[in-house]
This record gives C-alpha cells, sequence and structure tokens, in this order.
C-alpha cells in the first residue's frame, strides 16, 4: 500500500507496479502519516493522517478497512476520542490485535477495541509529539520516538 500527500491510497497484491486505488473517496484530502497492516487479518489496515488544515471532524484522522482484498475496500473513521491532530505513528499489539497505539502530537493514545474508542494513554509518556511507535512484543514495551525530548518507553503488560 501506497499514502500520497493528497491522502490517496493505492495498493498491490502482487507486487506490480500497476496500482488500484482503494481510498474510495471518503478518506480525509490530508498527507497520509502511517499505513499499518494487522498482523493476523490480511483483510485489516489503519491509515493514520496528518491533523494540520484537515477538514475532517475530530476522530477521523484514523481509518480502518476490514476489506482490504475484497473487490471493493470500505473504510470506517476509527479515531473517536483522538482529538483533532496528527497521528504520526501507530501500532498494532500482535498479542491481541484489538489493542492499538497511536502517537500523535499531544503524546500517546490507547484503544481496547479495535479502534472504536481511544484515551490517552498516560503510563510515562510526556505530552509532547510523537513522531514514532514501536512495540518490543515478548517484553511487553511501547516505546516512543518525541520530537525533542528522546525516547520514552512504558510496560503495557495487564493493558
Amino acid at each position: 500500500m501506497v499514502g500520497l500527500n493528497d491522502g490517496t491510497l493505492w495498493k498491490t497484491t502482487i507486487g506490480s507496479s500497476s496500482l488500484t486505488q482503494i481510498d474510495g473517496g471518503v478518506l480525509p484530502r490530508a498527507y497520509v502519516c502511517r499505513i499499518v497492516l494487522d498482523p493476523k487479518d490480511t483483510n485489516t489496515a489503519y491509515v493514520t493522517f496528518n491533523g494540520y488544515h484537515l477538514t475532517a471532524l475530530p476522530g477521523e484522522q484514523i481509518w480502518v478497512t476490514h476489506s482490504l482484498y475484497e473487490t471493493t475496500t470500505t473504510w470506517t473513521a476509527a479515531g473517536k476520542g483522538i482529538p483533532s491532530i496528527s497521528v504520526n505513528g501507530f501500532v498494532i499489539d500482535p498479542m491481541n490485535t484489538k489493542h492499538l497505539f497511536a502517537g500523535t502530537d499531544h503524546g500517546v493514545y490507547a484503544s481496547t477495541d479495535g479502534g472504536l474508542h481511544w484515551h490517552p494513554f498516560g503510563k510515562g509518556f510526556p505530552n509532547v509529539e510523537i513522531f514514532d511507535l514501536t512495540l518490543q512484543s515478548p517484553a511487553r514495551i511501547l516505546r516512543a520516538a518525541t520530537h525533542g525530548l528522546g525516547i520514552w518507553q512504558a510496560s503495557i503488560f495487564g493493558f
């Protein structure tokens, strides 16, 4: 999958240089920050967007599809609870793919229901721009790269 600065999404399932547009005209026309594929469900993917100059309502910086390999790819807004800010980093917990983490311009947010609802993940992360997230799965450590404050980490055991 490829996302462009105008919000369009493209895919190939065979590694071809010929891509198929899959945004369906419903996604925000904003810079695509991240595309993350579900590690256990090949039909599921999440796309995050830059929140600046975004005409969408709060909650529309993250979108999900559960029909990536279907004839028609449909998208649903999946950021309820995140203010209208950029979502720069995104991680799916491979041990429970309903557990999601979003690195935003105001810290880390978490969802335990596959993106239906989000809340600030306040376990030791600063309220600053998060540029990238990674999850060290066996140790259950979430790491965040920040703007100007270095790398932070927190355990997600019990999350």
